[in-house]
């Protein structure tokens, strides 16, 4: 097995762990473990998986800061992900970046004008 075959192996095993931590919502214990993955993960198809589950893990902990840094890396590889914007938004919306967070769910309902979450934490905004 060479080296890269390796990191892929321990980056599934801690991928793994890391989504039955949050299953149990230990989310500081999931956020350690998929930042391990990260630093060992060069593949941005790979890294989109992980920014996104370690972006939701900070949301869950209130380390917003850590979650905006984490949700603009994310959508810089999937731009698209109207989710992953909505999560951004959320974060934004946390810490009272109300302009940010206004931006991003505009950019979600121009691409999905159903969508009902997005309406609605613009409405509160």
């Amino acid at each position: 097995m060479d080296k890269s075959d390796k990191t892929h192996q321990i980056i599934s095993v801690l991928m793994n762990e890391a989504r039955h931590s949050m299953d149990h919502e230990h989310f500081e214990d999931a956020a350690l473990k998929l930042q391990r993955c990260i630093q060992m993960e060069d593949e941005s198809e790979s890294r989109e998986a992980i920014l996104n589950e370690l972006g939701y893990c900070f949301l869950r902990l209130g380390w917003f800061e850590e979650a905006v840094k984490i949700y603009e890396e994310y959508l810089k590889l999937l731009p698209s992900d109207n989710d992953g914007r909505f999560f951004l938004a959320s974060a934004y919306a946390s810490l009272k970046w109300t302009g940010d967070a206004i931006e991003e769910l505009r950019t979600i309902l121009s691409t999905d004008q159903n969508d009902v979450l997005a309406r609605h934490d613009l409405a509160l905004c």
